[in-house]
């Protein structure tokens, strides 16, 4: 709609000099105004009826002019038009318009008349536009909200049926593990990873178990967390497949202890999701950095985890998206990953940042227990 174009103010809102100068009002007002007088002059005493058709032909840009630019334009445009014309009007010794002086008199009158009744046409169309845009902006957002809930049922139901029939696996796995447990090396490397797997069938039985915890508010954990235990055992996770990828894997603990209040449950889930994801996207040779410290941020102190990696930037369409539900870039992807993280964070009081300067780098800021 032309009186709503973008080009008709600046950034304030606010008209600017150059926004009444613009290509279509240069073509249909000023470009016709200047045709209109050259017309005038060029046309004969005796036509009185064409002077009449050309002092009258006017209004049509000054109503155009009115409209698109408002109140200001259509004063503008009007004492535009009366300098081009007056001379034609009023002065001896050039070509004059045949008409009576208060003819001519009242039609510069009703020019400005027209004009301002055109400019406030237009303002109030424009306010008008702008509460419709408004009001479009919050249907797509009511809309947006209505598919976001729409898809949270269907991934409650989802998971709900997996979680069923994950659990039956998952006992068999366990008894095969507590088996297999007296074969094992009771020192040495192997002594760890099968530690790790076993915590990791644990926390599996453990998963399924609040398999909403990400769609409901259980409550913010008793449980006060030593970062530092949960982040090597993290990596010692990373790294089983970090190895087959060619990905090197570089941590930076805390020298001091450093305690938030959350389950080690929540915590892996969360960094696993986020450098799985980093892992998946990186070629070989790439880097992943796992890092915890402590800041003040807005008086309160923070522990900061992040896990950083120097794959490719995510791009901005995407940004915005990460954290939606069953939104993945990859085909195999489920997008539920990033998702489900967030919420666990925002569960205990945190908030998960990304940052793109020289790495991707996703940061989870919780309180310090």
């Amino acid at each position: 709609m032309e009186s709503s174009a973008p080009d008709a103010s600046g950034p304030s809102g606010r008209a600017t000099i150059g926004s009444y100068f613009i290509p279509r009002s240069l073509i249909f007002f000023w470009g016709a105004a200047v045709l209109i007088t050259s017309l005038h002059y060029a046309t004969p005493h005796s036509m009185h009826w064409l002077h009449d058709i050309l002092r009258r032909l006017y209004y049509l840009p000054l109503v155009y002019y009115g409209f698109v630019h408002g109140k200001i334009g259509a004063l503008i445009g009007a004492i535009f038009v009366t300098i081009l014309y007056f001379p034609h009007a009023f002065m001896a010794g050039i070509p004059r318009d045949p008409a009576q002086s208060i003819e001519k008199i009242l039609e510069i009158c009703t020019y400005f008349g027209a004009a301002g009744v055109a400019g406030v046409l237009g303002d109030r169309e424009r306010v008008h536009v702008r509460a419709l845009e408004a009001n479009l902006r919050l249907l797509r957002a009511l809309q947006d909200e209505l598919v976001r809930k729409g898809r949270l049922e269907a991934l409650g139901n989802m998971v709900s049926g997996l979680s069923h029939e994950l659990k039956n696996p998952l006992h068999v796995l366990r008894g095969t593990a507590e088996v297999i447990a007296d074969l094992v090396p009771k020192e040495g490397k192997e002594a760890r990873l099968w530690a790790n797997h076993v915590s990791e069938i644990e926390r599996m039985e453990r998963i399924t178990g609040k398999y909403l915890s990400f769609a409901k508010d259980i409550g913010k954990p008793a449980q006060t967390l030593e970062v530092t235990p949960t982040l090597e055992k993290v990596t010692d996770l990373l790294r089983l497949r970090a190895e087959k990828a060619g990905i090197v894997i570089e941590t930076s603990l805390p020298a001091e202890p450093l305690r938030v209040q959350a389950t080690d449950d929540e915590l892996v889930q969360v960094l696993i999701n986020i450098a799985f994801n980093a892992c998946d996207h990186l070629s070989p040779g790439g880097r992943i950095r796992v890092s915890a410290a402590s800041r003040i941020e807005h008086g309160r102190p923070m522990a900061v985890i992040i896990v950083a990696n120097d794959g490719p930037k995510i791009p901005p369409s995407d940004v915005e998206k990460i954290f939606d539900p069953f939104y993945s870039t990859r085909e195999s992807g489920s997008g539920l990953g990033l998702f489900i993280s967030q919420n666990i964070i925002q569960n205990l009081d945190g908030f998960i940042r990304l940052h793109q300067d020289d790495e991707v780098a996703f940061e989870i800021h919780l309180p310090v227990a």
